[in-house]
């Protein structure tokens, strides 16, 4: 049996059938497929949302349990991809201070500027779904990849924020949670599959 932090599961239920995929984390870092299951979703979802709640939830189930049998072990988190027109995407340019000045930028400092991308202004009722980060600049220093180690007194970051209208993601959430399921996170579809095929030269 696997433990349960070398386990990651995960859950797309699109408009015609739901997939849930489970998978191990070897000690290389790799990822190993134990399990899957797919179910048809003839109704229920349109254009990504859900429509038809019971149907929408006994589907997930049919999915998931597919998936745990060949696993031979329970999904009982998943992350979940979403798409839809309720999707947006903003571009922000959240700026900190490096406080005392000149000194080595540290992953709180990046995690700082993260949180300021994601409590920017949103359009009504909307959540942060992907924080997304294109490059960053150090005092005069542009188009840094990773500026963690550097040495600067600003920091500042270009990045696209993806939110989503709320409801649709709490109803999707509401039916995965009824199937048994607890919602890791919520991944944009295509952000999920960029991260799944492109190389790092790609994503660059």
């Amino acid at each position: 049996m696997m433990a349960s932090d070398t386990l990651l599961s995960a859950l797309d239920v699109g408009n015609s059938r739901v997939l849930a995929l489970m998978a191990e984390v070897t000690p290389e870092g790799e990822l190993v497929v134990r399990g899957a299951g797919m179910a048809p979703l003839p109704e229920g979802m349109e254009a990504g949302q859900v429509v038809g709640f019971k149907s929408v939830v006994e589907r997930i189930k049919e999915a998931v349990q597919e998936a745990e049998t060949s696993a031979r072990m329970p999904m009982e988190r998943a992350w979940v991809s979403v798409a839809g027109t309720y999707v947006v995407g903003k571009n922000t340019n959240p700026e900190l201070p490096i406080a005392p000045r000149r000194q080595p930028i540290t992953a709180k400092d990046l995690q700082r500027l993260w949180d300021a991308a994601r409590w920017q202004n949103l359009p009504p009722g909307h959540v942060v779904l992907n924080v997304l980060p294109h490059d960053f600049t150090l005092d005069d220093q542009e188009h840094l990849v990773n500026p963690e180690g550097m040495v600067g007194s600003r920091l500042s970051m270009n990045a696209l924020v993806l939110s989503s209208k709320e409801g649709p993601l709490r109803t999707l959430e509401k039916a995965i949670n009824d199937a048994g399921v607890a919602v890791e996170g919520f991944l944009f579809a295509p952000v999920a599959a960029s991260l799944a095929v492109l190389t790092p030269e790609e994503k660059a």
